[in-house]
């Protein structure tokens, strides 16, 4: 009976043993899924603030381009009005020419 008994008792030490083993790979498991779900946030956060950056430089660029038509807008009715004043600076000229 002692014999029974030592056999029964050496069972359930291998099984507590056993299933402490489990819970431990379980655990640690379930540590290693956390890991990989707070990396995956992480990743997710991180992505989430790059889209975010690209579509405000993406404004900037707009803005840029716009400030660049305009100030090509601009040089060309500069170049007008510089024509224009040199012509009558030049017909001006002649005038004064003529008139001495």
């Amino acid at each position: 009976e002692i014999q029974s008994i030592s056999e029964k008792l050496e069972k359930l030490t291998k099984d507590v043993e056993i299933t402490i083993a489990e819970a431990c790979a379980t655990g640690s498991a379930a540590t290693k899924l956390d890991d990989v779900r707070k990396m995956m946030a992480d990743n997710a956060n991180t992505i989430a603030n790059v889209r975010s950056q690209v579509k405000i430089l993406e404004d900037e660029k707009r803005d840029v381009e716009d400030t660049l038509l305009s100030v090509s807008s601009d040089r060309d009715e500069l170049e007008e009005k510089c024509e224009l004043a040199d012509e009558e600076l030049r017909e001006l000229h002649e005038k004064l020419e003529s008139a001495v």
